[in-house]
């Protein structure tokens, strides 16, 4: 909620105040970088990457990158499964301590680049053998897991700031699905 506001009344220009959390709006990405939308009674910053989040995860000293290929940025039938696997990889992140970050490696794709950061060369072997032990991808055949550049990790963003809302969304729901399960 916005500081100041009272339950049940919407946001206005004049209710934004420092320091606001503003929604990311995927569906603005169009719109120019700083600019305020209204929709449904939110506000929506719409920001380029260096706005919102300072790359502090630079400093993180060991990553593994995948690609997520899928066929639209909808969640339809043909991209379940690569959804359902990038879900089971969020929960495994959760499972290790480990950060899950993304992003749009083709737009016209859209692919997808995967990030993860490891805490410990422990976390990273739990992380691994889950993803072995899941079945859908083999984390030791070459090209499953690559190690991303500077600039693939300086312009990671969270997973919901780079899917699709309803992406990221069933995401989601698939990570927590398989956090109860583990």
């Amino acid at each position: 909620m916005t500081p100041g506001l009272e339950a049940g009344k919407k946001a206005t220009d004049g209710d934004i105040k420092t320091p606001t959390r503003f929604v990311s709006d995927p569906g603005a990405r169009t719109e120019k970088a700083g600019a305020l939308a209204k929709g449904n009674g939110y506000i929506f910053f719409v920001a380029n990457t260096d706005d919102v989040f300072p790359a502090y995860w630079l400093d993180e000293p060991d990553w593994l990158v995948a690609i997520a290929m899928l066929s639209s940025e909808e969640v339809v039938e043909n991209d379940l499964e690569e959804l359902n696997w990038i879900g089971r990889l969020f929960a495994f992140t959760q499972a290790t301590d480990t950060w899950m970050l993304a992003l749009v490696g083709d737009p016209d794709g859209p692919t997808y680049e995967l990030l993860f950061s490891f805490s410990s060369d422990e976390n990273k072997r739990r992380f691994l053998e889950l993803v072995k032990l899941d079945g859908y991808a083999d984390p030791l055949e070459e090209g499953t897991f690559t190690v991303p550049d500077e600039a693939e990790i300086r312009d990671a963003r969270p997973i919901s700031h780079v899917f699709p809302q309803s992406q990221a969304d069933y995401i989601t729901q698939v990570a927590l699905v398989t956090m109860i399960r583990l």
